[in-house]
């Protein structure tokens, strides 16, 4: 037990720590095991396409943007959020990320059939809004292509049930840890010949 309750106050520590990082001084979100997990896996996927749910400040979009330059990638970059008024001044100004305003409950119109068929793949979608997570998943299913990435992030059941940042705290939603670990698992069933788990990167610090 009490190994337990110190891997949770850990994790605990993890997730107040990453509210307070910054990339080109935008709140970005992200906690050291982000940061090395995620410019590895871009690395070696080398996305044409990032779409983001989520973007909050702005922040994790431009660092994903400066990574993906950085590899001399060729991508474009696209983050949505349904109130692109919290972002920030510098995110605002970024030529590197295509901020688009939207509602993730109505995925449908926020990315109709004709735009996501001019995206070029593979795609790295991250699911970061916690919000209608299944329905997200269901609709990118029939556009998704062998090689495409998906990110869902927080779905550790050590995760704090409400967020402390953004829309999530003032709209009252409940969607991170056993909620949306139980959402993915409920995508996933009957879709494993199509997708895995890659384990390098889920288990990549234990």
């Amino acid at each position: 037990m009490n190994r337990f309750l110190d891997q949770k106050k850990q994790k605990l520590s993890s997730f107040l720590g990453k509210y307070q990082s910054y990339w080109q001084g935008v709140a970005l979100i992200k906690d050291p095991l982000d940061l090395v997990i995620v410019q590895q896996l871009l690395w070696e996927l080398k996305p044409r396409t990032v779409i983001e749910f989520g973007a909050y400040k702005g922040g994790s979009a431009l660092w994903t943007a400066d990574m993906l330059k950085m590899f001399g990638c060729k991508s474009r970059v696209i983050s949505v959020d349904i109130d692109l008024s919290l972002l920030d001044p510098e995110a605002k100004k970024s030529r590197d990320v295509e901020f688009i305003e939207g509602d993730s409950m109505q995925v449908e119109k926020l990315f109709p059939e004709e735009f996501l068929e001019t995206l070029v793949h593979p795609w790295f979608v991250v699911e970061d809004a916690h919000v209608n997570l299944k329905g997200i998943l269901e609709y990118f299913d029939r556009f998704t292509q062998p090689g495409d990435y998906i990110c869902v992030e927080d779905t550790t059941p050590l995760a704090p049930a409400v967020m402390g940042q953004g829309l999530i705290k003032q709209l009252g939603y409940k969607a991170n840890g056993p909620q949306k670990l139980n959402d993915l698992k409920s995508f996933l069933i009957g879709r494993s010949q199509k997708y895995l788990v890659d384990q390098r990167y889920t288990d990549m610090f234990g």
